[in-house]
């Protein structure tokens, strides 16, 4: 699925204890790359990525947290349920 590897470093991440988190960095590189783009990162521009990274900026962003009574996890710029995920499930597949 898009962007299952952030989504399972965001929820491990945010497992940590607050006193062990560092600041996360979004490459922007595939497709789509809407969280790059909300964090106003363009897709494709690693030099100024590396820039940003090495004069130390930060931009905040919301994370958002979906619990129910089996399991907990977050999540940042959009979540999908039903149909949304039945296409992204069918198009990885192609």
């Amino acid at each position: 699925m898009i962007d299952e590897s952030f989504f399972n470093a965001l929820n491990g991440y945010m497992q940590k204890p607050e006193n062990q988190k560092i600041p996360l960095a979004i490459l922007p590189v595939g497709t789509g790359n809407s969280l790059s783009r909300d964090a106003s990162v363009e897709e494709g521009d690693l030099e100024s990525f590396i820039k940003l990274l090495n004069n130390g900026k930060k931009k905040r962003y919301d994370i958002a947290k979906a619990e129910n009574k089996n399991e907990t996890f977050y999540y940042t710029n959009m979540i999908g349920f039903g149909f949304i995920n039945n296409i992204i499930g069918t198009a990885s597949h192609l």
